[in-house]
């Protein structure tokens, strides 16, 4: 799924707001202002620390509350930001904010820039802090800012309002940043709003048809509404782009077509994608065949994949399963030697319930040919397990009956007057 947090941050514009000449020159004193031109020089030498060391000194010559204090407290905190010190610069700038001198447009705009310092120290709390009293004020905010609360809400859990601020920021800006779409598509999903996300997911994929992992999102939120045959549709087509090429994506289009009740589709993508190198010729592919051809009533198919499954080198712990499943097949198609040679060459090796399957459908085939010593003897065996006990109690009750049969057939015989 689309990441649901992007975390833009305004820091190159913060850095680039938190200067001393933004100061008006009428507005603080001429010795402010010129030790502030010294802290830019500073600044631009990449000496932060001797500027940093200089506004502290002149903190002190500025009056508690006072505009230039402001102002001051607000540089100090840009070189804090340079440094990296993010949580300082924004504790410093908290400090410029509460004394209240700022003018309103000023304010306004370090309470962006509070908002990305804090988005940077990786308090989303702070962020809403920082903004509020600008929400509260109906104040305007640029998209970008709106984009940064955004991430703080869906930080703190509050998705609905996060979609506000998102859905507000790509209406301001024409065209909207593809980034914002996708955290958009991310929340309403987070919101269980699947029908939103996918017309939102939509428009990113007219924009951007070429994008593999759009498809890969709308094949996860159409799969979420249990909508497998547009789930289908969406791999699919991507995989005719040429844009899903792992075996991954093979094995997730397969498994789809079958939830869409497409099981046909499905082993004939297995078969042709392990024909053509896509897919990994290993057991564990032929038996997803298998199953699928299984599905589609197609059993002479599911024979074939489960025969090459059981021919293909590196048959490890799954070649007992296999073979048992073979062995019911043939059962199934009256193929009788050919499955009890391979269910006694299995019997040896299961234990279990699947013992229990493996002796009766050894039974069945030794009895539809007719011998019924080996049949008896695997039909009890297979009447040991619980799983089994039932159906190899009524085989062998029908052997029982078949050998009474013969019995009774076989004295009349012998009863009768000899040919003359």
């Amino acid at each position: 799924m689309t990441t649901r947090r992007s975390a833009p941050l305004l820091l190159a514009t913060t850095l680039a707001l938190f200067c001393p000449l933004a100061a008006a020159v009428e507005a603080v004193s001429r010795e402010v202002y010129d030790a502030l031109q010294q802290v830019s020089t500073l600044v631009a030498r990449t000496e932060l620390t001797a500027a940093i060391a200089a506004l502290r000194k002149l903190q002190d010559t500025t009056s508690v509350g006072s505009y230039e204090r402001a102002v001051v407290l607000r540089t100090l905190a840009s070189v804090h930001a340079k440094q990296g010190a993010y949580g300082q610069a924004a504790k410093v700038l908290g400090e410029s904010l509460a004394y209240g001198s700022l003018s309103a447009l000023e304010a306004a705009r370090a309470r962006q820039d509070l908002a990305s310092l804090q988005a940077a120290a990786g308090n989303p709390a702070g962020i809403v802090a920082a903004l509020q009293p600008l929400l509260q004020s109906g104040e305007p905010l640029p998209a970008r800012v709106r984009i940064l609360l955004a991430n703080a809400y869906a930080e703190l859990g509050r998705l609905r309002q996060a979609v506000r601020e998102v859905r507000a920021a790509i209406g301001d800006d024409n065209p909207p940043e593809e980034s914002w779409s996708r955290l958009l598509v991310g929340l309403y999903a987070e919101l269980k709003q699947y029908g939103a996300a996918i017309a939102v997911l939509t428009e990113l994929l007219r924009r951007s048809p070429d994008n593999a992992a759009y498809w890969r999102d709308l094949y996860g939120l159409e799969l979420r509404r249990g909508r497998y045959d547009r789930a289908a549709a969406a791999l699919s087509l991507a995989q005719r782009l040429g844009l899903l090429r792992s075996e991954r994506d093979i094995l997730q289009l397969a498994d789809v077509y079958r939830l869409a009740g497409l099981p046909y589709q499905a082993g004939v993508l297995l078969e042709q994608a392990m024909s053509a190198g896509k897919l990994g010729r290993s057991p564990a592919h032929w038996a997803l065949a298998a199953d699928a051809w299984l599905q589609a009533q197609e059993t002479d198919r599911a024979l074939q994949a489960l025969d090459q499954a059981l021919a293909t080198p590196g048959l490890a712990a799954e070649g007992r399963p296999l073979q048992v499943r073979l062995g019911g097949l043939l059962v199934q198609r009256g193929r009788w030697q050919e499955a009890v040679t391979l269910l006694e060459r299995a019997s040896g090796q299961v234990a279990g319930q699947e013992r229990g399957r493996v002796y009766l459908l050894l039974g069945i085939a030794y009895a539809e040919q007719q011998a019924d010593a080996p049949a008896r003897q695997a039909l009890l065996e297979a009447r040991r397990h619980p799983g089994s006990r039932e159906t190899a109690q009524r085989w062998l009750s029908y052997l029982d009956t078949v050998s009474r049969f013969r019995a009774d057939v076989g004295t009349a015989a012998s009863d009768l007057p000899a040919a003359q």
